[in-house]
């Protein structure tokens, strides 16, 4: 909705999509913990946890998101949600986005990835065993936009070092043989597993790092001869 209301400048698409984002930011925050639950009732409370194994409630992401959960399963979109924050606060400029975006980013900084956030899940399997290793390549991407993104809408320069840090360390994790794989715990490459997600991640992170200052004050990351720009978003 937010990029129908970008491409059309129809306001009830902005309108819903605000509605949305509004409510799960002040309802999906757990501010005792500094996490965003994974799923709410319809009169706004969230469904805890502990999770479940067997039926169709296994899937269900009762208690905490789980910020690193295998990518192409699931109902857990942590980090597209985390970069819909940053986006919509591009796009409306409403405090509370941005509030929820560094919400996000904070949690991430303190839970990196291959960090479990539950126990007794379907996913058991690759949580303690290939999850530890890491996460896949789309995720570190999109998480380095992410932070990209909010560096830029901030001028706060720990935004655009956890960025970096991230890159560093999706890096050394997936780096290998002349290839990027798509996981840690993988010898080799997948598309699925959303390499081209960190390789656009990479290649903004590379212009960012050119000139900081130039990007933050722009709110851009300007290319070439300076007319043309990178899309923030990367999803």
């Amino acid at each position: 909705m937010l990029t129908a209301y970008e491409m059309t400048k129809e306001k009830s698409f902005r309108d819903q999509a605000v509605a949305y984002l509004k409510a799960y930011a002040k309802l999906g925050y757990d501010e005792k913990a500094g996490k965003f639950w994974g799923a709410l009732k319809m009169d706004g409370t969230p469904i805890p946890g502990p999770r479940v194994k067997g039926g169709y409630g296994q899937y269900e992401p009762r208690g905490h998101l789980d910020l690193w959960e295998p990518y192409a399963a699931g109902y857990q979109y942590a980090i597209y949600t985390a970069q819909a924050y940053a986006y919509a606060y591009e796009l409306t400029e409403e405090p509370v986005f941005l509030t929820t975006a560094k919400r996000f980013a904070a949690w991430i900084k303190k839970t990196p990835p291959g960090t479990p956030e539950a126990a007794n899940t379907w996913y058991d399997d690759y949580s303690n065993e290939p999850g530890r290793k890491g996460t896949y390549a789309g995720k570190y991407g999109r998480t380095i936009s992410f932070l990209l993104h909010l560096y830029i809408l901030t001028g706060d320069r720990q935004h655009l070092d956890d960025a970096r840090s991230m890159a560093n360390t999706a890096i050394e994790k997936l780096y290998h043989k002349g290839l990027f794989r798509g996981h840690p715990a993988k010898p080799y490459y997948e598309a699925m597993d959303g390499v081209g997600y960190l390789l656009y991640a990479l290649l903004e992170l590379d212009q960012v790092l050119k000139d900081p200052k130039t990007a933050a004050k722009s709110k851009a990351i300007l290319i070439g001869s300076g007319k043309q720009k990178m899309a923030l978003d990367n999803w």
